[in-house]
């Protein structure tokens, strides 16, 4: 059986739409209805929905058994009523009716004529081949009953009986291979209608746009870009095979993403992006906080010499808390308020590393961040720049920041706060579109623990979680 769908605003525009159906495929005519059920769809990143009116109807796929195979009429057996009388002895009146040909003529049984009748008819025509074939084995071997009286018709050589009885046997074996055939139909159709599940059965074509209605969704839960999801959805079509499962689905969406997002490989051990490291973005996402953590490390577990320079000349307590933390790690702190005495302590090398603290800027605030820029381009040394986001920003804040630091041509994006979030498609989502790897991660407060190298393998994991 093969199905049929047709949709409508309402119900009237769908019936009207399976009738001027019916003039171009009259199978329609023959047309079961399925299911017809009003739903409600969702466009793209479910921001819209509407209302349609959804029929479905089966459209039956068989040959009847005239045309498979043209059974000849049975042969009216010319016994006598004596004999009549011993095959009624022998059969049960389902039987007798069997062979009195009173079982629905086969030409117009449809498919969907239900299982347990087709089994009781083979079962049936079974049983009667199989008693008149031991009847014509037995008629040898017994005597013919005299003609009764009050009858005058002659008896039946026992030559002529066995012949009957011989083609009528053969007529029950082509009924019972059509009638065999038929159960399979029957079979194929039940084990559709047990896969429909409501009475509709989704083609693949709409299995797989099922599939990708829902990892879209699954996508944009998870604060995935729309960027990102419509490239994703790309890919996907592109392989249809993998769409026929959901876990298939998101291993392929793994995939996409490791094979996407840059990567880069830190060991703090041996840090080639340059000694003189400067963190920016905007207030308030941990710049500083975080800065000192990655000093820690340097220092406390690698041995390395270090110094701290506050260029932050606009948070109120900032150069004080960073100060006092410098002094718990016995290193030096400068708190710089003119350009000049930036570049001159840019130039003098009196320490492993230098770390830069920078206010933070919003994004609006372009004048500010030109004007880093500028400072930064004029010292003549490479700096390894890093920009901090938060993990709890929405992505289209965070599509914005980025388009604001782009001037400073940083080359890693640092991650904090991702213990506050469960979601992590968003700093993903910016990884992929600016092409930044990212540096390293923050998950609390505690210094220097809540720290460490970005693992994007397990980021991308985490995100699809």
């Amino acid at each position: 059986m093969r199905y049929r769908t047709f949709t409508g605003k309402n119900k009237q525009e769908a019936y009207a739409l399976l009738n001027s159906e019916k003039k171009i495929d009259p199978a329609l005519n023959e047309a079961r209805l399925i299911k017809d059920t009003e739903e409600t769809v969702s466009s793209f990143m479910g921001l819209k929905q509407q209302t349609i009116y959804k029929i479905v109807v089966g459209i039956p796929e068989y040959t009847t058994f005239v045309e498979e195979k043209k059974i000849k009429p049975f042969p009216k057996p010319s016994i006598s009523k004596p004999q009549n009388q011993e095959l009624n002895n022998i059969f049960s009146s389902i039987e007798k009716n069997i062979i009195k040909k009173k079982v629905p003529t086969p030409a117009v049984v449809p498919v969907s004529t239900q299982s347990i009748d087709t089994l009781f008819a083979i079962k049936s025509a079974s049983k009667v081949t199989e008693q008149l074939t031991r009847l014509e084995q037995t008629l040898p071997k017994r005597e013919m009953s005299a003609p009764s009286v009050k009858t005058k018709t002659p008896a039946i050589k026992e030559t002529e009986l066995k012949k009957e009885l011989a083609t009528i046997r053969s007529e029950f074996k082509e009924l019972k291979n059509i009638l065999t055939s038929q159960q399979k139909n029957i079979n194929n159709s039940q084990l559709i209608d047990v896969l429909q599940e409501g009475r509709e059965l989704p083609n693949e074509y709409e299995i797989y746009q099922q599939h990708l209605r829902w990892i879209e969704k699954y996508l944009g839960e998870r604060e995935f870009s729309h960027k990102i999801v419509e490239d994703i959805i790309s890919h996907l079509e592109t392989s249809p095979e993998i769409l026929a499962d959901k876990k298939n689905i998101l291993t392929a969406v793994e995939k996409f993403l490791q094979a996407k997002i840059p990567m880069t490989n830190i060991s703090l051990d041996q840090y080639t992006y340059g000694n003189d490291i400067i963190f920016v973005g905007p207030t308030g996402v941990g710049k500083t906080s975080t800065i000192v953590k990655l000093a820690a490390h340097l220092s406390l577990m690698r041995k390395k010499s270090f110094r701290f320079i506050s260029i932050d000349r606009y948070k109120v307590g900032g150069e004080t808390q960073l100060e006092k933390l410098a002094g718990y790690m016995n290193t030096q702190f400068y708190a710089i308020n003119k350009q000049e005495e930036f570049f001159n302590l840019m130039s003098e090398k009196s320490s492993d590393f230098t770390f830069i603290d920078t206010a933070g800027k919003g994004p609006k605030e372009t004048i500010a961040i030109q004007e880093l820029a500028h400072w930064m381009s004029m010292t003549g040394n490479p700096i390894d720049t890093h920009l901090v986001v938060s993990a709890t920003t929405k992505v289209t804040d965070l599509d914005y920041i980025c388009d604001a630091y782009n001037i400073l041509n940083y080359n890693h994006i640092l991650v904090t706060k991702l213990d506050e979030t469960k979601t992590l498609g968003s700093i993903i989502s910016l990884s992929y579109k600016y092409k930044k790897p990212f540096s390293f991660i923050t998950d609390g407060q505690e210094i220097p623990q809540d720290f460490e190298i970005a693992d994007t393998y397990r980021l991308i994991k985490e995100s699809l979680k």
